[in-house]
């Protein structure tokens, strides 16, 4: 066991998880490092599939209604940060901070989600709109099920329904890229690489895949003129300063329209 040899003295450098890191915390003897916060799991919308999810005040709604800070709390005993609707993670190099926080505000999301006039007329506790409920399943890996059932009950809070559907991780990831799912969570190990991820990974006229990851707007059906134009404009700059600014424009344009969200 590599910890247990780690206390011994047997070997000079370790990972901890968060619920061992107690016994190396306030301890002369060892010198705890946190890493950059540059893997997470992201919550995606299948807006091709459920055409309703296209309108940002739900996918918004969505955001406020999900507590990401109980999640760092519960799931990950605090040893984590909460995602920003940006996509770009604080310990980004090109974070723009001048963007909506969303944090958890039950009030915020009922209250979008009755602008958008999705109300439950029938008193079941699930919103509903011309004959459609706001009723989803949730496909995350096996080992997640812990993350569905905390976003099963906020998201039940606000009137949305969502049955939670565990899959092995790559029978997950091979539904995320055939857009074969309602609502889906993954894990994303790439947050710290090159900005231009924001092009790849959110404009949907990319269709090459770049430095492993894969462009997925198309997938789920999300669409910005904004976004597109931006990302076209970054994609041929050269200028790292101009870069910088167009990367910290597509961070507010994807914070407003929250296509997903980081947790």
């Amino acid at each position: 066991d590599a910890l247990i040899a780690f206390e011994q003295g047997q070997i000079d450098f370790n990972s901890v998880t968060p619920d061992t890191l107690y016994r190396f915390e306030n301890n002369s003897a060892y010198r705890i490092v946190q890493q950059p916060a540059f893997w997470g799991y992201e919550f995606y919308f299948n807006m091709k599939k459920c055409p309703e999810l296209k309108d940002p005040k739900v996918r918004q709604a969505f955001a406020y209604a999900i507590d990401r800070e109980e999640m760092v709390e519960k799931i990950q005993r605090g040893a984590g940060k909460s995602g920003n609707m940006g996509i770009l993670p604080d310990d980004h190099i090109w974070y723009n901070a001048d963007q909506p926080a969303y944090a958890f505000d039950l009030a915020k999301a009922k209250s979008l989600l009755d602008e958008a006039g999705w109300k439950d007329t029938d008193g079941d506790g699930i919103r509903d709109k011309d004959g459609k409920k706001l009723s989803y399943t949730l496909s995350l890996g096996s080992d997640e099920a812990r993350i569905g059932e905390l976003i099963q009950a906020r998201l039940k809070d606000a009137g949305i329904a969502v049955q939670v559907k565990a899959l092995e991780s790559k029978a997950r990831d091979a539904n995320l890229k055939k857009g074969d799912f309602e609502l889906l969570v993954s894990g994303f190990g790439g947050w710290g690489q090159d900005a231009d991820y924001l092009r790849v990974r959110y404009s949907d006229t990319t269709t090459a895949t770049t430095n492993t990851v894969a462009p997925l707007a198309a997938v789920f059906g999300y669409h910005s003129d904004a976004l597109n134009t931006l990302a076209s404009q970054e994609l041929s700059e050269l200028d790292d300063g101009k870069r910088r600014q167009m990367a910290y424009e597509m961070q507010k344009v994807l914070a407003d329209d929250v296509p997903t969200i980081p947790l």
